[in-house]
């Protein structure tokens, strides 16, 4: 039996990879070396799309109209809101699908899964096939700077704090107003004169 090899090109930038002699589909707009390969555009699948999308949409609908007494949250969320320059998601769920059809249909017997997003990597894991995973995904450190802004503000309330103390020290009953505040006040109230 022949090998058949399915390549899914999953990149958001060229990577200089090299890859020959086998059937690939491109899910991003990023490529990688290819010789002598052919491409499947989905395209192509126009009424599988069709089919899956309005699969998908019922679905949903059933949900949120099962649940329309309860408090539910799907009526708010941003898939009914859908527009074409929005989100890609439900595009990229059909596609997936259209590829598992294809997988199953066209006997492919190894997948190979180049990607730098994590979630194509594991999406085709149940499929009964030899899978093989490239991982091109950026593992980024993310510095949060949340207990200095934390200090920060401490030390500013108890400054304005002890300001405040200090003055109530120093006021004797006059007919006047102060305003203290950590975020400067942009508006007058009264039109008073602060001193």
């Amino acid at each position: 039996m022949k090998n058949k090899t399915l390549v899914i090109l999953d990149l958001e930038k060229n990577y200089d990879l090299h890859e020959k002699d086998l059937t690939f589909i491109s899910l991003n707009k990023g490529l990688i070396n290819l010789d002598n390969c052919k491409q499947i555009y989905l395209k192509k699948f126009r009424q599988i799309k069709k089919d899956v999308q309005k699969k998908l949409i019922a679905k949903l609908l059933k949900i949120i109209s099962e649940n329309k007494n309860e408090d539910n949250p799907l009526i708010e969320l941003e898939v009914n809101n859908l527009r074409n320059d929005r989100y890609n998601f439900i595009d990229r769920i059909t596609n997936l699908v259209i590829i598992k059809k294809i997988i199953l249909s066209s006997g492919f017997n190894k997948l190979k899964i180049i990607s730098d997003n994590k979630n194509t990597l594991d999406i085709f894991d149940k499929l009964n096939i030899d899978i093989e995973k490239k991982d091109f995904c950026k593992k980024e450190k993310k510095l949060s700077f949340f207990k200095i802004k934390l200090l920060k503000f401490y030390l500013k309330s108890l400054f304005i704090i002890i300001f405040l103390k200090l003055r109530k020290k120093d006021i004797k009953k006059k007919n006047f107003e102060s305003y203290f505040s950590i975020n400067p006040n942009k508006f007058q109230y009264f039109k008073k004169k602060f001193k």
